[in-house]
């Protein structure tokens, strides 16, 4: 019995003590899973901290590569103006009208991208084509002369394919020539079956285009009265009511003074009484035809048409309008904002551009309407160390209303 009692005994102290020890264990096991835990939390906080950090990293670097691509296509761009002085503005005016009728349709981002991406480069199978063939109109063309221009649109595609992420613009510009009625180039396409985006641009490429040769309020007139004319022909007419407004903006007078009285290089039928030389004008033989300061007559103008005529150039006529048209334009009424010619490293975020900016090479740098900001600041100061202009940058205050 005592025996008994003694060994119940001893079991029982046993198993407390191994309750003991299973608890302390379990106790000990807890603290460490809690520890453990603690630092799980941490750690998945530093990853997940150190992943965000990533992300934004990334999306910076895939911003900038997507702002470098942007600007590679803007310089493209420019060299296809630098090949013909009918496209010197030709380009940056067509982008403008086909941008702001692909956002008023609500187009999805990578759409409005890919139409500006078309129509700033929509010409650039016409590098490689004579100039003499450029400058003509399409209407002035021989059948020779013509087989080579219609080439362009395949070219264009052609030239592009290369780059994947340009094959989509590439399309557009394949078919820009396209006419509403199928009678187009180079496939034939009808009505819906040309793409939107060349449709697009084809509109706004037909615009310019009836404007190099006309000025004024009343030309806008006569260009929209023609277009209606084009419905269903060569045109879409669905696109009409977008592009107006867009085209009054972009061509009327108060638009078209201001930026006549930048430097502008013409072709000698695109002339007119009143007009400055800025540059020295040669001949193709390189006779001295018009010196710079020369103001133009209707005798002085049909001597540079006869003086192309006999030895043709590449080159066009550098001319603005007179100095006192222009003050009187930049400086009429009391509410015109003074316009000041200022050098790089005066200019502030901002200010406005009041007349187009050309490189020393007659490259068009920044257009009338343009609106400062650090990016282009920096721009325009690479600029004059690369090919400096004659003058200065033509600005208006900060604060100003910027003519558009």
């Amino acid at each position: 019995m005592l025996r008994r009692t003694i060994l119940e005994g001893v079991s029982q102290y046993r198993l407390l003590q191994e309750n003991r020890r299973l608890t302390e264990l379990v106790e000990r096991q807890n603290a460490e899973l809690s520890e453990w835990n603690s630092g799980l939390k941490s750690r998945v906080m530093d990853q997940t901290t150190t992943i965000r950090r990533q992300n934004e990293e990334l999306k910076g670097r895939n911003q900038q590569i997507s702002e470098a691509f942007r600007h590679t296509i803007v310089a493209f761009s420019r060299l296809i103006a630098l090949h013909s002085s009918r496209l010197q503005e030709h380009t940056g005016n067509v982008t403008d009208l086909s941008v702001g009728v692909a956002t008023d349709m609500a187009l999805s981002t990578d759409q409005i991208e890919t139409v500006r991406t078309a129509a700033l480069l929509h010409d650039i199978g016409v590098i490689g084509i004579a100039t003499e063939i450029l400058e003509k109109r399409v209407s002035a063309m021989t059948r020779e002369e013509m087989d080579i221009f219609l080439q362009h649109t395949v070219r264009g595609q052609t030239a592009l394919d290369e780059v994947k992420e340009l094959r989509d613009a590439g399309i557009l510009i394949r078919h820009h020539h396209e006419r509403y009625n199928g009678q187009g180039f180079p496939d034939g396409l009808a009505g819906s079956k040309i793409p939107l985006g060349s449709r697009i641009i084809a509109f706004a490429d037909w615009i310019d285009r009836e404007f190099e040769d006309q000025r004024g309020e009343a030309a806008v007139g006569r260009v929209l009265e023609k277009a209606t004319k084009e419905f269903g022909h060569q045109l879409d007419p669905e696109l009409f009511s977008l592009l107006e407004p867009r085209i009054r903006a972009l061509y009327t007078p108060a638009r078209s003074q201001q930026t006549e009285a930048a430097e502008k290089e013409l072709r000698p039928n695109q002339l007119l009484a009143g007009m400055l030389v800025t540059r020295n004008c040669y001949s193709g033989a390189g006779l001295l035809i018009l010196a710079k300061g020369t103001l133009l007559d209707a005798d002085k103008i049909a001597t540079v048409a006869r003086q192309y005529s006999i030895a043709p150039t590449a080159n066009g006529i550098h001319v603005n309008w007179k100095p006192t048209d222009i003050g009187s334009r930049c400086n009429s009424g009391p509410a015109a904002p003074p316009e000041m010619v200022l050098q790089p490293k005066q200019l502030v975020e901002g200010m406005c551009i009041t007349r187009n900016l050309y490189s020393g090479t007659g490259l068009l740098l920044l257009t009338e309407g343009t609106l400062l900001d650090a990016g282009k600041i920096a721009a325009v100061t690479r600029y004059y160390e690369i090919d400096p202009p004659s003058g200065g940058i033509c600005v208006i205050e900060k604060g100003g209303v910027c003519p558009i």
